[in-house]
Parts: structure tokens; C-alpha cells; sequence
């Protein structure tokens, strides 16, 4: 609250005088002032940001009201107070809640208190249409969660990791020296394993000219066909006409 918001209404207790807004005139009032906040004004005095005298004004009878996460007793009577609400409000039967939906929002931290669970039951009570409400018909942030640690129970045993190794697992080192030896033997016929035989570049070419030389003749018998051209006797071509290889000379760009 501003200072100057703070001085006018220090006033107002103090002498129980207001100025309506746009008038010229004071006017007597007797009201009971009932003022709430989720701070605390002590610290806030002691830090100046508060009027002393406002605060003892103020500080007449303090009823202190603890968090929602604090009092979990009152949370089913807040659903139940709601859900006739709601039901009043949209004229329709009052929906209940399920055991296992009010064990859940009994293990919800509640950081808005009343507030939130008002919306998260409202937000229910209209997306559900089975007249009870489910656990997975409450949209619970993440943040409100309550986290159970258990600490682990001492057994008086030491962990695993740091337990003594027993007495034979000294005479297991010479295996494992013998194995690493394994290894390396087995390495090193590894590497003089002989390399497989290459052969040479001239053997290949070999190897592969019928494979060539036939897909040669077969290009060029589809290019014969594409010619329209008639092989002759003895596996020479013959001749084509005139009409027939012109227009093809022209669309293979021979001249």
C-alpha cells in the first residue's frame, strides 16, 4: 500500500470522516474495518515501508489463518462446500469426488491455498461429464507437489562398494594377468595373419573385357534398332534408306 494510501486511511480511522469522490463536503461513517494480508506488517514496520501507528490501528484482533498445505483436515469439507456452489450456480445435480481423487488433492501442496483448489475443482466439474470426479480429472501443476524422501534404514552393514574383498580374491590376479597375456597373444596371431592375395590389375582387366566387349555389342544393337537399321549376313549392318537415317542424324547431332 502506497504511504499517502496509508495517511488517508488512518484518518478515516481516526476521525471517521470521508470525502466522496467528487464532492466538496466530509461525511461521518461507522464501519468495521476488516483488513487481510499475506505479509508481515511487524517486519514491515521495523523496515519502514509500513506507518506504525496504521499498524496498531490495525492490529485490534488478529485472527491468524495457516497456509492450506498446514490444515488438510478442511480440504474435503472445502470440496464439498464448492461443489454445491457449483452446482447452484450452473443448475445442474452436485457431482462427487472419488477416494482416490480426494487422497490426491490432499497430497497437493496447495501454494494458492482456497483459491486454487476452487479453480482446479471448477476446471473439473466443467470438463468432466461422469457425475463423479476422478484423480484424472484434476490438472495439478508440477510445482505443488509434495516430495516423501525416505531415508534409507542403517543396517549397521557396510555398503557393497566398500565391503572387504574376501581372502580368495587374492589368488584371483594371476588369472587376470593371464587373461591380459591371453589377449595379447591372441593379438599379436592376429597381426601375422598373412593378407589375403591381391591379384593383379592386369588379371582383372582381363577378367572383365568379355563382360565389356558384350555390353558393347549390345549397345550397339540398340542403337541399330534405334536407327532402324537392318543387320546384314555375316554380322555386318546394312545400309539403311535415306528417308530413315537423316531425321536420326539430326537428333543425335551427327553431321
Amino acid at each position: 500500500m502506497p504511504k499517502k494510501m496509508q495517511a488517508g486511511l488512518l484518518r478515516v480511522l481516526q476521525e471517521k470522516l470521508v470525502r466522496p469522490v467528487g464532492g466538496s463536503k466530509e461525511q461521518a461513517v461507522d464501519v468495521r474495518l476488516i483488513a487481510a494480508t499475506n505479509r508481515d506488517l511487524a517486519a514491515m514496520v521495523e523496515e519502514k515501508t509500513f506507518r506504525e501507528d496504521l499498524f496498531y490501528r490495525l492490529h485490534v484482533v488478529e485472527v491468524r489463518l495457516p497456509p492450506l498445505r498446514e490444515r488438510l483436515d478442511d480440504i474435503p469439507v472445502l470440496i464439498d462446500h464448492f461443489l454445491k456452489i457449483f452446482a447452484a450456480r450452473f443448475h445442474r445435480d452436485k457431482k462427487t469426488v472419488t477416494r482416490e481423487a480426494s487422497r490426491k488433492l490432499s497430497g497437493y501442496a496447495w501454494p494458492g491455498n482456497v483459491r486454487q483448489l476452487e479453480n482446479v475443482l471448477l476446471n473439473a466439474w466443467v470438463l468432466s461429464e461422469r457425475p463423479e470426479l476422478h484423480p484424472d480429472d484434476f490438472d495439478l501443476p508440477e510445482g505443488g507437489r509434495r516430495a516423501s524422501h525416505v531415508a534409507p534404514a542403517d543396517t549397521g552393514r557396510a555398503p557393497a562398494s566398500t565391503r572387504a574383498a574376501p581372502a580368495s580374491a587374492g589368488r584371483a590376479a594371476p588369472s587376470v594377468r593371464g587373461q591380459a597375456r591371453a589377449r595379447d597373444g591372441s593379438q599379436a596371431r592376429a597381426r601375422v595373419q598373412p593378407r589375403p592375395k591381391v591379384q593383379p590389375r592386369g588379371a582383372d582387366r582381363a577378367a572383365r573385357l568379355p563382360r565389356v566387349r558384350a555390353r558393347r555389342k549390345r549397345a550397339h544393337r540398340e542403337r541399330a534398332s534405334d536407327l532402324q537399321l537392318e543387320p546384314g549376313e555375316g554380322g555386318h549392318d546394312a545400309g539403311p534408306s535415306a528417308p530413315h537415317l537423316l531425321p536420326r542424324l539430326r537428333e543425335y547431332g551427327i553431321q
